[in-house]
């Protein structure tokens, strides 16, 4: 005993040592850099990537080498990756069989440049092996530099690789025709709305010349790929024909063309393959797009789990390996954890509950109230100690009675029966029936409190109040209820009798009905 007890404070002082663990990494992702939290900083990075197909993670160190700080770089355009030097040996731990062994690899390192106006600042790869001068950009044995003089560290995330550049490619750059003519297409409305909406012409002229002035301006217009592409003109014509008396007739003719088009705004029809093709590249359904309104239920959830399949899982699993390989051994006691990301919930909430209570009596108090706080929502749900204890003690009551009466629940066996079989009651060794009950929490909770209060006794007076308060509960139950009280409290109190549930039913009941004459007379 005193054993299991020296055991039980070992676990619990290992507990209390882990959380505190967690806690001290959970600080640095709770607050990364001052006034910055690690959800934002993702979102920032993510919206790098996806534009320019390109991220940065700057981590800042202290005098100890310690990871203090760390931040994405904004705007990443700003950076430049700086051709790989020279391999040198460095010394690397893997784990290889179990166990912990250092290998001598060559690497060669990666140095990073920010152009801040005429301004440059030196980084390096994160994990260098030695110091780089942040304002030369020269490398030094490690721990030789002065510390304000130090680069801080770069992790480089890219979404597609170039396979011409050590630089990323965002996921629409195969489609990037798409992109830019959609773009194009748009600007051309734009710069038609700008201007009127007067639509392209031609000018026809019979009998006469433009003057130069007027050939000019019309050919500088119909050349002209400004905001005034679309406006009017005024031309000036004279006659070629006739006399000085009766000149010739000038008739000047202006034709539209692409007029049929004006119902609507220009290549619209091109415009959505665009964007069609664009959407393609990111492999997201419309629904979370919003460009469609006609789905329903099951399309949708069958639209959410293709893409968390094929599009979020995959991209949480390359940034956690990032973390992890990473950042998380650089923290502290953060090799002996995991970092993962908080994948998308697609599970029917109803289901979920349906199926703990199918394992309720299996799950210890506590970790069947967090379950059901995360299904339904609420993280923060708990229960006190004492509230879990009392739960917990219930639970145990009410389970060792139903297992002790199970011969009330016993029904014939499904492979049994055969077709055209009525069912049959189940009987005792004395060929009678044996009544089934459904029992009632209530009644169950009941039955155990007065067993307890039965086989403890009445010496001391708050025993004696104890036994009259569950009594006066007692006297208020219906005929069912009673029925099921006095089974279960024969039961729990008089072991002898599981076998003979009429006779412990006769027994209780010729019992309970001489006190209540009892009570009665008196």
């Amino acid at each position: 005993e005193k054993m299991v007890e020296e055991g039980k404070e070992a676990d619990e002082k290992s507990a209390a040592a882990e959380k505190a663990e967690i806690a001290a990494i959970q600080e640095y992702f709770d607050e990364p850099f001052p006034g910055e939290s690690f959800l934002t900083q993702r979102r920032q990075m993510r919206g790098e990537q996806e534009s320019i197909g390109n991220a940065y993670l700057e981590v800042m160190r202290n005098a100890k080498e310690e990871v203090v700080f760390w931040k994405p770089i904004i705007p990443a355009k700003n950076i430049r990756l700086v051709r790989l030097d020279d391999a040198v040996d460095v010394t690397k731990t893997v784990k290889r069989n179990g166990i912990d062994q250092e290998v001598v690899v060559s690497v060669r390192e990666r140095r990073f440049v920010q152009a801040l106006g005429k301004n440059i600042v030196w980084f390096k790869d994160f994990g260098a092996s030695r110091d780089l001068n942040k304002k030369t950009g020269e490398w030094s044995p490690l721990n030789t530099l002065k510390f304000e003089d130090r680069a801080n560290e770069i992790i480089h995330y890219i979404n597609q690789r170039d396979p011409f550049s050590p630089y990323g490619l965002p996921r629409w750059w195969s489609n990037a025709p798409s992109v830019i003519g959609s773009r194009r297409a748009e600007e051309f409305n734009l710069m038609f709305f700008d201007s009127g909406g007067i639509p392209p012409m031609m000018v026809i002229v019979s009998g006469g010349a433009l003057a130069v002035e007027a050939e000019k301006a019309l050919r500088d217009h119909f050349m002209a790929t400004g905001p005034n592409r679309h406006a009017a003109i005024v031309l000036e014509a004279y006659g070629t024909g006739g006399d000085i008396d009766k000149p010739s007739n000038v008739k000047i003719q202006i034709e539209r063309f692409g007029s049929e088009r004006q119902s609507d705004s220009f290549f619209e029809n091109y415009i959505e393959r665009c964007d069609h093709r664009t959407q393609r590249s990111f492999r997201i359904p419309s629904q979370f797009l919003g460009m469609s309104d006609d789905f329903t239920f099951a399309t949708a959830l069958s639209s959410m789990l293709v893409v968390e399949a094929q599009v979020f899982a995959p991209e949480r699993a390359e940034f956690d390996e990032h973390i992890n390989l990473k950042l998380m051994p650089e923290l502290p006691n953060g090799e002996k954890y995991i970092y993962r990301s908080k994948k998308l919930s697609l599970a029917d909430a109803e289901k979920q509950l349906s199926g703990l209570g199918l394992i309720k009596t299996l799950l210890p108090p506590k970790t069947l109230v967090e379950k059901v706080g995360e299904v339904v929502g609420w993280p923060n749900l708990t229960l006190s100690d004492e509230e879990l204890d009392e739960i917990g003690a219930q639970r145990d009551r009410e389970f060792e009675l139903k297992t002790r009466l199970s011969f009330l629940r016993t029904s014939n066996d499904p492979g049994d029966k055969k077709p055209g079989d009525k069912k049959k009651p189940p009987v005792n060794d004395k060929g009678k029936p044996v009544k089934k009950y459904d029992f009632l929490p209530g009644i169950v909770s009941l039955a155990a409190d007065m067993s307890e209060v039965l086989q403890i006794g009445f010496a001391r007076p708050e025993e004696a109040r104890a036994f009259q308060a569950l009594r006066e509960k007692v006297v208020t139950l219906d005929a069912d209820s009673m029925d099921q009280f006095r089974t279960l409290l024969v039961a729990h109190l008089l072991p002898a009798f599981e076998h003979d549930p009429n006779g412990a039913h006769e027994l209780i009941t010729q019992v309970f009905e001489v006190d209540h004459e009892r009570t009665r007379l008196s």
